[in-house]
């Protein structure tokens, strides 16, 4: 078995496996050779040998559950089959076995940043290089997770710097790397006068390093000045000898040609910039700003309708878009989309808010003249209000909101006949408007005295709402009103039951049972009897229809 191991860690996989199965022949039980032979099967690849390999590893897991090694090379083996929830858990399973698992540690982290699971590596990767502060890869990929998820310059700098601590000479990329993102950060930080000597050191290793003249260009224009400016162009213009298709050098070129005011210039770039990456964000909107600022604003319209389809957050570019609507395209439909939009993202957006007014007076739109009776309502300025709220109504017949406040206004100022029309235009275009029906039903029963029309009212409320107690009680006073005590009794029966807590239902339901008793022992009275004790449908209050007949039958005699 040891020739096994050896032969493996001499790059001689083929030689190995006999090795191994050979001390498995002698003792199945090894646990070495099934750990190692399980391994090797692994690195030869193929899904018969993973197969094998996993059998190995589970057979070893039987005999020890706390061998951490076993269970990070079960998730290795996940890895190669792509069964990333499976590694996962294999991964976690030997971190917790062994709290400074170096390659559990790591490859635990790796996988859930790659499954855009970046928050949650962040502790595996801080576990890994307090344990192991050498580890390059790791505070790589930490800073990394630092700068773009969690935004914390202090913890990505630290990384950084220990990483240049640990490789100051690797001209192959790392160092480089490391470097560059070191000036990006002291940027960020506002210490912009740090970064150009981490930007020029990456240079000094390797002049035609990208990012490093991407970042160092961005740096020196920060700066300012002609000279640093000078020097930005020709790094910018030196990346762009080795890569044409640079969507941000071009971007970069077209800043620092606005910096100089060469409108000319700039707009090249920008265009460039746009065709080469027709998503770019920076690139879009500043194009259109410079051509809406040179009075060519139905050029810029293009661009800015662009950018809102690419990123449909973007306020600024709305705000720009929405501007070019009204005062050069005169389209008010799509100004009035760009500022809804706006007030979706912001709610508190002055502007948006107050160009959206401007577009509804425009469009002498039914929303200017309902808020402006919800601000008489609020200054309690009754007739204004009723004036704004009927103009509402009479631009948008089917307008939910303003045809219940003009009907509420109407009601409160006992004027209930003259809002009955109005709630009944509401529950025609509105037929699930509860409050509406709740109203419309009061005026039937208190005004108009129409029973019928009262009780459809509350049945379509408790259709929507079955337990809607002021719908449910409102419906037994209409059975009261009709004498129909036993089926008002029962209503406010099922009532209490549902809302035994609201007195005045028990109230009434006493009021009612006593009125049932007084009538059991008058004489005669055979009509208001009738009446009274009619049969119904128990059922529809939770009742018993058998009962019910015993009572009609007591009640007749």
């Amino acid at each position: 078995m040891e020739l096994g191991v050896v032969l493996l860690e001499q790059g001689k996989p083929t030689d190995a496996p006999h090795n191994f199965n050979k001390a498995l022949d002698i003792n199945p039980n090894h646990k070495s050779a099934l750990l190692n032979s399980a391994i090797l099967l692994q690195e030869l690849g193929g899904a018969e040998f993973r197969s094998i390999a996993r059998q190995r590893l589970l057979t070893l897991l039987d005999k020890d559950q706390n061998n951490e090694r076993v269970h990070f090379n079960l998730g290795m083996l996940a890895m190669d089959e792509r069964n990333i929830g499976e590694a996962e858990k294999w991964f976690r399973q030997a971190v917790k076995l062994k709290s400074d698992f170096r390659s559990a540690l790591f490859n635990v982290a790796l996988l859930l940043a790659d499954d855009n699971r970046s928050l949650e590596a962040e502790p595996f990767l801080s576990q890994l290089v307090r344990f192991h502060p050498d580890h390059v890869k790791g505070l790589i990929l930490l800073g990394d997770i630092y700068i773009n998820h969690i935004k914390d310059l202090s913890a990505v700098e630290k990384c950084y710097r220990r990483i240049l601590q640990l490789e100051p000479h690797n001209i192959q990329g790392l160092h480089n790397l490391c470097v560059v993102y070191l000036g990006v950060v002291l940027l960020e930080q506002g210490k912009p006068t740090d970064a150009p000597h981490n930007f020029n050191k990456a240079l000094d290793i390797n002049p035609n390093h990208k990012s490093a003249l991407l970042n160092s260009a961005i740096l020196l224009q920060e700066l300012g000045g002609a000279e640093f400016r000078s020097i930005a162009r020709q790094r910018l213009l030196t990346l762009l000898d080795k890569d044409q298709n640079n969507e941000r050098v071009h971007f970069n070129l077209g800043m620092l040609a606005m910096d100089e005011r060469n409108i000319g210039e700039a707009e090249k770039w920008f265009r460039q910039a746009v065709k080469l990456k027709s998503d770019f964000r920076s690139a879009l909107f500043n194009v259109a700003l410079l051509l809406a600022d040179d009075n060519r604003s139905l050029e810029a319209e293009p661009f800015l309708s662009q950018l809102v389809r690419f990123h449909p957050d973007h306020v600024k570019g709305l705000i720009l878009l929405g501007d070019i609507y009204i005062n050069h395209i005169k389209d008010l439909s799509a100004v009035e989309k760009c500022y809804r939009r706006i007030l979706q993202l912001e709610p508190h957006n002055i502007q948006g808010l107050h160009n959206l007014c401007v577009v509804y007076v425009e469009q002498n739109n039914e929303r200017v003249h309902f808020n402006l009776g919800m601000l008489a309502m609020d200054e309690r300025n009754i007739g204004e209000a009723e004036k704004w709220f009927r103009q509402a109504v009479k631009l948008k017949s089917d307008f939910r909101s303003a045809l219940f406040n003009v009907a509420l206004l109407l009601a409160d100022d006992n004027r209930s006949l003259e809002a009955e029309p109005f709630l009944s235009q509401l529950v025609r275009f509105h037929p699930d408007h509860v409050k509406g029906l709740i109203l419309l039903g009061d005026i039937y029963i208190n005004h108009i005295k129409d029973l019928s029309a009262v009780e459809k009212c509350y049945r379509r409320i408790l259709q929507l709402e079955p337990h809607n107690i002021q719908g449910l009680h409102n419906l037994c006073v209409v059975y009261v009103e009709r004498k129909q005590l036993l089926k008002a009794k029962a209503c406010l029966q099922h009532a209490n039951r549902l809302a035994p807590a609201e007195t005045y239902i028990g109230q009434h339901l006493k009021i009612v049972e006593t009125r049932i008793e007084k009538l059991r022992h008058v004489a005669g009275a055979e009509k208001e009897k009738e009446l009274a004790f009619m049969e119904f449908d128990a059922s529809e209050f939770g009742g018993d229809n058998k009962m019910l007949k015993g009572q009609n039958f007591q009640a007749v005699n």
